[in-house]
């Protein structure tokens, strides 16, 4: 064979592994399957149909609010790690530090209320049920390792 043949070979060789690298890197992340959080909630406790009425308005409310604070969260954060670009580092550093606490707590305190709102819905049959529901949701909440889903990471 001429050496022709084999650049050629090469090259073309060379775009398939390329293209199939490309393909592998850059595919789109397919999310993974997750039941629906309300639905399962509403199945462990056994909610009626007024009380899932009254829940999925107030878990709506909740996920609306927390978008909003995670919004506001990430906004401060990235002014932060925008400050290691400019000259001004230390200017304001304290400062978005507080504010992201701030929204952090705000988050933490926003979810509690939720949660009492709905035990405050809950018979107390369900309320039987609410504490392995709570349980459950917690790893979900901080996620911890013991997650459904998330495989267990090694201490730092």
């Amino acid at each position: 064979m001429s050496n022709s043949k084999y650049k050629i070979g090469f090259y073309v060789l060379l775009a398939i592994n390329l293209a199939l690298v490309g393909l592998f890197v850059f595919r789109p992340k397919v999310p993974m399957p997750q039941k629906d959080m309300k639905e399962e909630i509403s199945l462990k406790l056994n909610l009626t149909e007024a009380q899932k009425a009254i829940f999925f308005e107030l878990a709506e409310d909740h996920r609306e609010t927390i978008d909003s604070l995670e919004r506001q969260q990430r906004a401060y954060i990235e002014s932060l790690f925008s400050q290691l670009i400019t000259s001004n580092a230390d200017r304001n550093k304290t400062a978005l530090l507080q504010e992201i606490l701030q929204l952090e707590e705000e988050k933490i305190t926003v979810t509690y209320a939720h949660f009492e709102s709905l035990k405050s819905i809950c018979t107390e049959e369900q309320l039987e049920s609410f504490d392995e529901v709570i349980l459950r949701i917690v790893p979900a909440l901080t996620n911890s390792p013991g997650r459904p889903g998330n495989p267990a990471r090694a201490p730092r």
